[in-house]
Parts: structure tokens; C-alpha cells; sequence
């Protein structure tokens, strides 16, 4: 995986540990040495990124959502994007801590529902900023809502564009 392989991508992100990996590609946790703090890499599957444009539509889109850092708090923040030396598309973003909505409902069951109005509002605010952008969600689920505590309340963020 070219410069993955070596723990380093863009000469300052050094790859701690895959923490997941899906049809686009893996995304790791990584240490940004610049800004000393933790982030996610995400790093797009070589074999689509060689087909139908993939790799294109992957680094389209992550200028458009670094276009949207800090416009919405329920989209990740992008820190950089680009490709590798050898040539591999990567976006790096916030780490998140937390659970994705698929794990909080196999924890805690069915929610409330005033409690999921909260959580669904602020979904439908980071698809209208993306859609504001002409960014499409393909791939809408609880796993791809990850739940964060914040300012002392329960944030969602729309995460796997």
C-alpha cells in the first residue's frame, strides 16, 4: 500500500492502527506531527481508485468538505487531502471518538423517540450543508452516524461520504 505500508502518509501523518475499512478503502488512526494531535486517515482502495474515476470523485469530494470545515459541526472537519508518492488518494480528518448509531442501538436498544428527533434534526443538518455543496451521501445507515460527546451533549456526525 505504498507509503501506508511504511506508517507515513504526506510525510506527516504517521499510521498508528486500522480502525476500519469498507468498500471505499481503510481508514486509520494516525498521529499528525505537525499539530501534534491525533487524526483519522482515510485512504482510498487502490484497485477502485484505478476504475471509473473513483480516485477523482474521492479527492473531489474531500475538498468539498474541507470547503465545509467549520460551517457544519455535524460533518468531520478535513484536515488535508491528496495522494500519496506513489500515488494513493488520502483525506485526513478529525479522530472521533465515541460510538457509531449502530452500536449505541445494539447497547441500548430502541431510543426514545424525542431522543431521535435530536439525533435525526442534526443529521438533516449536515445532509443539507453536503447537498448545499452538491455532495450526495450514498450510503445513509447507523454505522455512518457516529455519536460524540460534546459541550456536554450528544453530538452526530455524518461520517463515510
Amino acid at each position: 500500500m505504498g507509503d501506508a505500508a511504511l506508517g507515513n502518509v504526506g510525510g506527516r501523518f504517521v499510521l498508528e492502527a486500522l480502525v476500519g475499512s469498507g468498500g471505499m478503502g481503510s481508514v486509520y488512526r494516525a498521529h499528525d506531527v505537525l499539530r501534534d494531535q491525533r487524526v483519522a486517515v482515510k485512504i482510498l482502495d487502490r484497485r477502485l481508485a484505478a476504475t471509473s474515476g473513483m480516485a477523482r470523485r474521492f479527492l473531489r469530494e474531500a475538498q468539498a468538505l474541507f470547503e465545509l470545515m467549520g460551517r457544519n459541526r455535524h460533518i468531520p472537519r478535513v484536515l488535508d487531502y491528496g495522494k500519496t508518492g506513489h500515488g494513493e488518494s488520502y483525506m485526513v480528518m478529525e479522530y472521533l471518538r465515541g460510538l457509531d448509531l449502530a452500536q449505541v442501538l445494539q447497547r441500548e436498544g430502541p431510543l426514545p423517540w424525542q431522543r431521535v428527533a435530536r439525533l435525526a434534526l442534526q443529521l438533516c443538518d449536515a445532509l443539507a450543508a453536503a447537498h448545499a455543496r452538491e455532495i450526495l451521501h450514498r450510503d445513509i445507515k447507523p454505522a455512518n452516524c457516529f455519536r460524540i460527546k460534546e459541550d456536554g451533549g450528544e453530538v452526530v456526525k455524518l461520517i463515510d461520504f
